[in-house]
């Protein structure tokens, strides 16, 4: 099983993904947060760095963020050409079916707090030094700003709302 959560900065993914890893076995469930690519997986196909850490049997892996980065975040914030995106809009349905019909089971969820709310989260991050490492200064200065459209570009591709379509069971 695979278990994507993404959405808007201090949402809440980490301590919904926390909430769940601390009453479950680490043997069957893992947590991956993959940091920005390296040089040589940027020349790799982009789901690569992703698959790699895909579950065997048995196993459930959590993506705190995920592939979905290519559809928000990176174009958002200029990280990849509109055709880079276009290209992933088209394949990222294509590459989760493949997932699902090999008999992997695909959640995926996205998480969003309002404007106010995360200043606010952001704020106390600021003020507490023990969450410092939660911020960065991109986050902070830029996605704050750019929130509304990052969710319109996920709400473009639609991959949030089509899972049933996915698994065959929707229009």
């Amino acid at each position: 099983m695979i278990i994507v959560f993404e959405g808007r900065d201090a949402a809440g993914k980490g301590g919904t993904i926390r909430a769940i890893t601390e009453r479950v076995s680490p043997r069957v469930f893992r947590v991956v947060a993959l940091p920005s690519p390296s040089d040589r997986e940027k020349s790799q196909m982009y789901f690569q760095r992703y698959v790699q850490h895909f579950p065997a049997g048995g196993e459930i892996v959590i993506f705190d963020r995920s592939w979905y980065n290519k559809a928000g975040v990176e174009y958002v914030m200029g990280f990849c050409t509109p055709e880079q995106h276009r290209r992933f809009l088209q394949l990222c349905p294509i590459a989760e079916k493949y997932i699902v019909d090999g008999e992997t089971i695909l959640i995926k969820y996205w998480m969003e707090v309002g404007q106010k709310e995360q200043q606010r989260r952001f704020e106390a991050r600021i003020n507490d030094p023990l969450r410092h490492w939660k911020l960065s200064g991109r986050g902070c200065r830029d996605l704050g700003f750019r929130a509304p459209r990052n969710r319109r570009c996920f709400d473009d591709c639609g991959h949030f709302s089509k899972l049933e379509r996915l698994l065959g069971r929707g229009a």
